[in-house]
């Protein structure tokens, strides 16, 4: 004869068959993913029409020459990578560009070893807050592209991490409206999925961009133009990418007589040092072939 614990047990297992069918019938969910639209950027929407024009410079440490460059033009929506070895003076070279940037040009500057801030106390929100016009989702959704999710808004800037410190200072300048925009070495705080969304808010800037990076994905997918200082050459990289393709030609001009500037500018300086012919043909070849890509304008 059949306890009640037996029937109680029997009609248990029963009701949890039952469960794990329904379960079973019902659809899987679809995997979630994690989408961030940061088209409410209204500088992405801007046409910025500035011309920057860093003149010829040496940097020395120690008496040792780092880099001997001469002068170099870049124009909104050129993006400069800075590329070379550590004790290259990557760091160096921004620097000195931001010291030649016309006071009235609005400016933003990444450093990777200058994140602390007088504004500490503030909260994360506060800090972007103060420098941005955006509203409070709008921030938010920012503040998650770079992984901020997990941290509340309320949370005190001293409290983070120097690298969280230092992604909140990124973060203050990517939801400004600027005309030039230094970035050293940002991608060294970054997890992939916001360095993915870094190189997606950077393509969409249309001013200046000169920045330093060691990872080779990002500067040949960012960049327009690299100056590798191992080398002092200034070269084209523009991307192949279909949404760029409808602008390349004027993009593409721009890039070729940036080069044609700096090539020019190295051709002078070596003529004074020592004229001949030789550099003097060059000198004239390279001025016909860039009063052609300026007529083509």
């Amino acid at each position: 004869m059949k306890t009640k614990l037996a029937v109680k047990n029997k009609k248990s297992h029963k009701a949890r068959l039952q469960l794990v069918d329904r379960l079973q019938a019902m659809d899987k969910p679809e995997p979630v993913t994690e989408q961030y639209d940061v088209s409410f950027l209204t500088y992405s929407q801007k046409n910025i029409n500035r011309t920057l024009y860093i003149p010829p410079k040496r940097c020395t440490v120690q008496g040792k020459v780092l880099w001997d460059l001469p002068a170099l033009t870049l124009m909104s929506g050129q993006k400069l990578a800075i590329t070379g070895n550590n004790g290259t003076g990557k760091t160096s070279y921004l620097n000195y560009v931001n010291s030649i940037i016309p006071s009235h040009y609005r400016k933003g500057y990444f450093q990777q070893q200058n994140s602390d801030s007088q504004d500490d106390d503030l909260t994360l929100y506060q800090m972007v807050r103060d420098v941005s016009s955006l509203s409070q989702h709008e921030l938010r959704t920012m503040m998650a592209v770079l992984n901020f999710k997990t941290y509340n808004i309320e949370t005190r800037v001293n409290q983070l991490s120097s690298g969280e410190r230092a992604k909140c200072h990124l973060l203050c300048l990517l939801i400004q409206d600027l005309d030039v925009l230094l970035v050293d070495e940002a991608t060294n705080f970054l997890d992939i999925k916001a360095l993915e969304a870094l190189e997606h808010i950077l393509k969409k800037f249309p001013g200046i961009l000169l920045f330093v990076s060691h990872d080779t994905t990002f500067v040949s997918s960012l960049a327009t133009s690299e100056l590798s200082l191992d080398h002092q050459v200034l070269s084209s990289s523009r991307i192949d990418s279909c949404e760029h393709d409808a602008r390349n030609k004027k993009s593409g001009r721009k890039d070729e007589l940036t080069i044609l500037e700096f090539r020019i500018s190295s051709l002078l300086s070596q003529l004074s040092v020592n004229p001949n012919t030789e550099l003097e043909e060059e000198y004239q070849k390279l001025l016909a072939e860039r009063n052609k890509l300026s007529k083509l304008r």
